[in-house]
């Protein structure tokens, strides 16, 4: 018998900051092992994630959803206006991502982006777009059964001076 946990997903408050930030952190470490040089990873501390944090749970503009499971942040993503050049001003992005690494394949990145799409609808984005790393297949594969799909732009992210490549995948609304 399958058993299917349904997470709470609502608006992150500072509150969650420290929480975020250890899933963030938690959630890098695990899925960019490999792809990711690993002295940016091990340098990788929650304590300055948890002061970034707070600062983005007090921004209007951004939109920042968490996924509650049996009362433990499991996962977190963010929306706001997307920061490409050349896209159309109702084109939104999802900024960031991630989901505990104990709670992946349990229904909570699933919950989470339902939650970001109607949010994005809510805001009147037209298009949704979010920048994953080429080399995360797992990732990948997850947002393709989400409705996003590569549109071909690809570019370079600095990471502590080692470049990343990502790729842009989207969703019309």
């Amino acid at each position: 018998m399958e058993v299917i946990e349904r997470f709470l997903i609502r608006h992150g408050c500072e509150r969650d900051a420290a929480g975020i930030a250890r899933i963030h952190v938690r959630s890098w470490q695990a899925a960019y092992r490999g792809l990711v040089p690993d002295e940016v990873l091990d340098a990788l501390d929650p304590v300055k994630r948890t002061m970034v944090w707070r600062e983005l749970l007090g921004m209007p503009e951004e939109t920042v959803l968490v996924a509650m499971g049996g009362g433990r942040l499991a996962g977190f993503c963010t929306l706001q206006a997307s920061r490409d050049a050349g896209v159309a001003l109702a084109t939104g992005e999802i900024a960031s991502f991630y989901v505990d690494p104990p709670a992946w394949g349990r229904g909570a990145g699933r919950e989470l982006a339902e939650q970001v799409v109607r949010q994005a609808r809510a805001r009147n984005f037209a298009r949704l777009t979010l920048w994953v790393i080429a080399g995360n297949t797992r990732a990948r594969r997850f947002f393709e059964r989400c409705g996003f799909a590569a549109d071909g732009m690809e570019r370079d992210e600095d990471r502590q001076g080692h470049l990343i490549p990502v790729m842009r995948y989207a969703r019309e609304m």
